[in-house]
């Protein structure tokens, strides 16, 4: 009988080491994807950028060969199209964000979650070993 419990107990050891584990490792992707997030947020705002710069360049050369813009004066529209740029940039830098904040969410939550599943599996394996003891006496 003592050879089964101790069996018992540790596999209960085993069972919250491997859970432990796993969520540990998932702990580390989500803050991995959690980084992801903010470069693809930066990578986001440079084509944002270069696709303002071009913009601009297109109406410049447009108020060149024509002389004039719909929408009202060069500056006007200047104005306008910066202010699109501007408004693009920040919903890309607050989407990135949010993502990444719920990344940094989630490794914390695992990490938790890893943390008492070995306690659990602790406490279970030590509790199989004192019902032997117990009965033993």
């Amino acid at each position: 009988m003592a050879i089964l419990q101790t069996i018992m107990a540790g596999a209960s050891l085993l069972q919250a080491y491997n859970n432990y584990s796993a969520y540990r490792d998932q702990s580390t992707i989500s803050r991995m994807n959690s980084r992801i997030e903010e470069i693809r947020g930066k990578e986001q705002a440079i084509a944002i950028n270069k696709m303002g710069a071009e913009t601009l360049a297109s109406q410049n050369a447009l108020f060149t060969a024509r002389g004039f813009l719909n929408g009202g004066t060069k500056q006007a529209v200047a104005d306008n199209t910066i202010q699109n740029i501007n408004n693009d940039l920040s919903t890309a830098h607050f989407n990135s964000k949010i993502k990444s904040l719920n990344h940094k969410r989630n490794s914390i939550d695992y990490k938790k979650t890893a943390n008492f599943s070995l306690l659990s599996g602790l406490l279970d394996g030590g509790n199989k070993l004192m019902q032997y003891k117990s009965k033993t006496y």
